[in-house]
């Protein structure tokens, strides 16, 4: 009794002490549990910047966190939990229940150097081969300084220049945040203070930081398990999630609250599986951000392909060339390893990103390519009977192309067609004489150009510089894709001699994607060209690519891209034709080019 009436007192007089009552603790589940480190693990893994933490082995400290976390069951183990994690390798990170207060925030000393990210577009660390970068300010670091070239993605340029940056080199200027921390929730009943900002002194690593996380990196996993255990998959959603999150340049346009998407993400994951139910689950995430970059490719397996092109036309899907006797141009598919193709197709769109106009494609090309050693069993419909057939995927297979002119050619007296998907660069600068006098020239945008020659034939068409800037490199600082601004850059093109003055007629459909969205954005937006088809896939900008706890490789539009006014949106729509035709069955059926017969029309 006497220590009960000490204890009331000392309640009553506000102070802290072991027998005074613990803040009551919520239940939670596990998908809740998971989305609480994730929340956290993302801020930290990107933000974060002492000096403990870098060069954690992340992916497996993914793996180990789920693990540790997903049976918490009550807010207050969550939370212990997640101080176990995170506590040994960082200094100031906060969790705190929802309706508490977080404690007055200890100004940084001064006369030090401040420590913090600073990150161009999606890196992991500081890479010294890509455009994107990551660095610490405050901390040396390897950099390498590129310059965009015209009509060839970033993500394929390297340059061997690195160079050391030093302590104080800044990746672009700016001030430090102007909050030296981040407070946001984190589900379940908790939210947390993570510092972004450090000083020099705080960010260094002591003694028991650099054992604790050289045991966390200890005992890779070799991530060959098959099928995928519960935490492994778990792990791959959390890692796939946060560079969504945090880097993702299209969120305005797609209008997806992502952070609503994660606990129904984490809780689709129900139990250990094989590697392609796997892959279809971050398939499934990646559908959700609607980007026609976006897939996932299986380190463990090469992808092969049938000797069949496949195309939509009208509401299906339809045979447009076979190098395959079992498959003659014009067959309708009407199911897919003995499902309805309507029923599969509506699953399948679950699993394909993009645009309506480029998700059909990406059912085609769904069809089209599959793990060597796998096949495919058709049903396709063909002169009112059914053909069940199989086919297998080859790496060597050779592609088939449908039926179209020699790729560059004179159709008729005046009239050149150049189709820029099959043409070489040099085969076009021998015609050039041709083209720059033709009265009309048609150029076959469908589909892909070849190396260089999109860039090349623009160049051919503007009558004086140009220096309109369209892509747009985000400059982040903190956390949850707030960028401070942008690196803003076009390709400045310059007139080459001789000048194609004649009329340009282009044809394109969604299967144009990317570069050759750069291409028809030029034509469309600077008035060069009169398009005919269907409209454009909608995604351009330079593609990243990050791997995930088990080995998947997730690839991701990584460069925000618009009009070239700079500010009009891209993503989604693409570029609408000014004559607008797709072809139909019986036109495919009749070997009949719809597109390229109404350009003619229209150059006459």
């Amino acid at each position: 009794m006497q220590r009960f009436r000490l204890c009331l007192v000392i309640v009553a007089l506000g102070y802290l002490s072991g027998c005074a009552p613990t803040r009551s603790s919520q239940p939670t589940t596990s998908s809740a549990d998971v989305a609480a480190f994730s929340r956290l693990y993302g801020v930290v893994r990107y933000f974060y910047p002492g000096d403990a933490v870098q060069g954690l082995a992340w992916n497996q400290f993914v793996v180990q966190g789920v693990a540790r976390v997903r049976d918490a069951h009550d807010s207050n183990a969550l939370a212990a939990g997640l101080r176990t994690l995170f506590d040994p390798v960082t200094k100031g990170i906060v969790i705190l229940p929802m309706n508490a207060s977080f404690p007055a925030s200890r100004p940084l000393a001064s006369g030090q150097a401040q420590v913090y990210w600073q990150r161009i577009g999606y890196a992991q660390g500081v890479n010294g081969a890509a455009l994107y970068q990551a660095k610490r300010v405050g901390r040396p670091g390897v950099f390498v300084k590129k310059i965009p070239e015209p009509g060839i993605s970033i993500d394929r340029q390297r340059d061997e220049s690195a160079h050391l940056l030093q302590e104080e080199t800044k990746l672009f200027d700016a001030k430090p945040p102007a909050e030296p921390f981040v407070e946001f929730p984190l589900g379940a009943g908790l939210k947390a203070r993570v510092p972004i900002v450090l000083t020099d002194d705080d960010a260094k690593a002591t003694p028991a930081q650099q054992q604790a996380a050289m045991a966390l990196s200890a005992n890779p996993s070799s991530f060959n398990d098959n099928p995928l255990t519960l935490d492994e998959r778990l792990a791959d959603m959390v890692v796939a999630w946060n560079v969504y999150r945090n880097f993702y340049p299209y969120w305005q346009e797609v209008g997806v609250d992502w952070d609503a998407q994660l606990e129904p993400l984490l809780a689709s994951i129900d139990g250990a599986a094989t590697r392609e139910r796997q892959r279809n689950s971050l398939r499934h995430l990646v559908s959700l951000v609607r980007d026609g970059h976006g897939a996932v490719y299986d380190s463990h397996l090469t992808i092969g392909h049938i000797a069949v092109q496949v195309e939509p036309i009208d509401d299906g899907l339809v045979v447009t060339a076979s190098a395959n006797p079992l498959a003659s141009i014009g067959d309708r598919i009407v199911s897919v390893d003995g499902v309805d193709l309507k029923v599969w197709a509506a699953k399948e769109l679950t699993q394909v990103s993009g645009s309506p106009q480029y998700q059909r494609w990406q059912l085609a090309h769904a069809i089209g390519g599959g793990p060597v050693g796998t096949s495919i069993s058709l049903g396709l419909e063909r002169d009112g009977s059914r053909h069940d057939v199989t086919f297998a995927y080859e790496k060597q297979a050779s592609q088939p192309e449908p039926p179209r002119p020699e790729a560059i050619s004179e159709l008729k007296d005046g009239i050149w067609y150049l189709d820029i998907t099959r043409a070489s660069e040099q085969a076009f600068n021998s015609h050039m004489d041709q083209l720059s006098h033709a009265r009309v020239v048609v150029v076959d945008l469908r589909g892909y150009p070849k190396g260089k020659i999109g860039l090349t034939l623009l160049q051919h068409l503007v009558a004086q510089p140009e220096h309109t800037q369209w892509m747009h490199l985000p400059k982040y600082d903190s956390p949850f894709d707030k960028p401070i601004g942008y690196i803003d850059s076009g390709w400045g093109l310059a007139p080459v001699a001789p000048r194609i003055t004649g009329k340009i007629i282009v044809l394109t459909n969604g299967s144009a994607i990317s570069y050759a969205e750069s291409v028809l954005g030029y034509l469309n937006d600077l008035h060069l060209a009169t398009i005919v088809g269907a409209p454009s896939a909608g995604t351009n900008g330079d593609i990243q690519m990050f791997t995930t706890p088990s080995g998947y490789n997730v690839v991701f539009t990584g460069l925000r891209v618009t009009r070239h006014d700079g500010v009009a949106p891209y993503h989604l729509r693409g570029v609408t034709p000014d004559v607008a035709v797709s072809p139909g069955l019986e036109d495919i059926r009749a070997g009949r080019d719809v597109v390229l017969e109404k350009a003619l029309q229209v150059a006459n």
